[in-house]
C-alpha cells in the first residue's frame, strides 16, 4: 500500500500536528463524506495542512473517474478537528464527476485523442 504523505504550507504546521494525531480518522470520515454525499468510493491520495484546516486530496475508485479535494476544518486553539464540518468547494465535485461521465460516454473519441 502506498504510504500517505502529509505536507504543510506556511502557517500550516500547527494544523499538521493536530491532523497527524488523527490521520486515520480523518481519512475514514472523508471517505464516508464522499460515499454519503456523492455515492462514490474514494482513495485518499494526500493531506495538505493549511492554516486552520487541511485539504484532503482524493481520487475515485473506478468510474466515473475523477480527482478532487475535501476541506477539513482544524481548531488550532482547541486542538480539535471538525470532522462533522467536512466540505468541498461548491460545485467542484459535481463538475469532476460530470467530466468523468463525459469520458465514459465518449471513450472512443478520447482514446483516439490520446493516440
Amino acid at each position: 500500500m502506498k504510504e500517505r504523505i502529509l505536507l504543510y504550507i506556511q502557517d500550516g504546521d500547527k494544523s499538521l500536528a493536530i491532523i497527524e494525531k488523527e490521520r486515520e480518522k480523518v481519512e475514514e470520515e472523508v471517505k464516508i463524506y464522499f460515499k454519503e454525499n456523492y455515492h462514490t468510493n474514494v482513495i485518499i491520495q494526500n493531506i495538505v495542512a493549511t492554516e486552520d484546516g487541511a485539504s484532503v486530496f482524493v481520487e475515485s475508485e473506478g468510474e466515473p473517474y475523477f480527482y478532487n479535494i475535501a476541506i477539513v476544518p482544524v481548531d488550532v486553539r482547541e486542538e480539535g478537528i471538525g470532522l462533522d464540518r467536512i466540505s468541498t468547494i461548491e460545485g467542484q465535485v459535481e463538475k469532476s464527476i460530470e467530466g468523468g461521465l463525459y469520458v465514459m460516454v465518449y471513450r472512443k473519441k478520447f482514446n483516439n485523442l490520446d493516440r
